[in-house]
C-alpha cells in the first residue's frame, strides 16, 4: 500500500499544475501574436472538450475562420400588419429560423402594428430580407456585424485548460491514498467543474449568436390615402387652405417685425421731441434781442432838444 506522504505530495503537485494552466489560459486574450496562435491551436482541443454541437457551429462561421455576429432591423409596410407578421413567421420557419418574440399593438385610430424578433441562419439573412418584399414594402433596413473571433478563441483556450485540469483532478481522486486527499481533490474538482460549465455555456451562447443572426422587424400599416376633391367644393377648400397659410405667414412676419417697429417708433419719438425743443429755443432768441419801439421814440426827442 502507498504511503500517505507521496500521495499528498502528488496531490499538491497536480493541483499547482492545474492552477498554473488555468491562469495561463485566462491571460491568452491579452497576449501577442504567438500567444494568439497558441490559443488557436488550443481551440481544437476545446472543440473536442465541449462537444460536437458547438464545434460544428463554430467551424462554420466564415471561410477565413472568423466569427461574425450579425444583428439588424427593418420596417415592413403592409395593409394588415398582423397577417403579415404570421406570413413572416412562416417564411422564417421555412429557411430554418425561429421567431424569438412577437407582439402587436393598436393605435389611437385603430391602426394595428406588429413587432417580430426572428433568428435566421447567418448565411440566409440577405436572401430572407429580399424575400420579405413579397410580404410588403421593406424600408429602413439596417444591418450590423461584430467580429467576436478573439472572444471565441479566448473561451476555447480557457475551456481546454479547465478540461485538462478536471481530467487530472479525477485521476488524482482515483489514486488518492487517504480520505483527506480525496476530499481536497473533490473540492477542487467541484470548483473547476463549475467554472468549466460556465465557460461552456458562454461559448454555446456565442456560437448560437454567430450561427443565427437576430433581426427586429416592425410591421406598420399603409398610410391612408388623401382623397382629393374637385369642383366648387375643392376650390373653396383650396382657397381656404391658401388663406390660412397666408395668414400664418403674415402673423410670422408681423411677429418678426414688431420688435423693430417698436424700437424705431421710440427712436423717432425722441428725435421729434429734440427737434421741437430746438425750434422753440430758436424762435425765442430773436424776440429777446429785438429793441423796444416805445423806448426808441422817447430817446429821439430828447436828443433833438439838446
Amino acid at each position: 500500500m502507498r504511503s500517505r506522504r507521496p500521495a499528498t505530495a502528488r496531490l499538491a503537485l497536480l493541483a499547482t499544475a492545474a492552477v498554473l494552466a488555468t491562469a495561463l489560459a485566462g491571460c491568452s486574450s491579452s497576449g501577442d501574436e504567438a500567444v494568439s496562435s497558441s490559443a488557436g491551436d488550443d481551440s481544437a482541443v476545446a472543440q473536442d472538450a465541449v462537444g460536437p454541437e458547438i464545434a460544428g457551429v463554430a467551424g462554420a462561421d466564415t471561410d477565413d475562420g472568423r466569427s461574425i455576429v450579425t444583428t439588424g432591423s427593418l420596417t415592413v409596410v403592409a395593409p394588415d400588419p398582423v397577417a403579415t407578421a404570421q406570413q413572416i413567421a412562416t417564411m422564417v420557419d421555412t429557411v430554418g429560423g425561429r421567431v424569438e418574440s412577437r407582439s402587436q399593438s393598436t393605435g389611437p385610430d385603430d391602426e394595428r402594428t406588429a413587432y417580430v424578433r426572428v433568428r435566421l441562419p447567418a448565411d440566409a439573412t440577405d436572401d430572407t430580407i429580399r424575400a420579405l418584399s413579397k410580404a410588403g414594402d421593406v424600408q429602413d433596413v439596417s444591418l450590423d456585424s461584430a467580429d467576436v473571433t478573439s472572444t471565441a478563441q479566448d473561451l476555447d483556450a480557457r475551456i481546454a485548460a479547465l478540461t485538462t485540469s478536471t481530467t487530472r483532478l479525477r485521476d488524482l481522486m482515483a489514486d488518492a491514498a487517504s480520505t483527506a486527499d480525496l476530499l481536497a481533490a473533490e473540492k477542487e474538482l467541484t470548483s473547476r467543474q463549475a467554472d468549466l460549465e460556465s465557460l461552456e455555456s458562454q461559448r454555446a451562447q456565442l456560437a448560437d449568436q454567430v450561427a443565427m443572426s437576430t433581426l427586429d422587424i416592425a410591421i406598420v400599416p399603409e398610410p391612408p390615402a388623401e382623397a382629393g376633391s374637385g369642383g366648387f367644393t375643392g376650390g373653396m377648400a383650396a382657397g381656404w387652405d391658401a388663406l390660412v397659410a397666408t395668414v400664418g405667414v403674415a402673423v410670422v412676419v408681423i411677429g418678426v417685425l414688431l420688435p423693430w417697429v417698436v424700437a424705431g417708433a421710440l427712436v423717432l419719438g425722441v428725435v421729434l421731441l429734440l427737434r421741437r425743443r430746438s425750434r422753440r429755443a430758436a424762435s425765442a432768441a430773436p424776440d429777446d434781442a429785438a429793441p423796444d419801439p416805445a423806448a426808441a421814440d422817447v430817446a429821439t426827442p430828447a436828443r433833438s432838444g439838446s
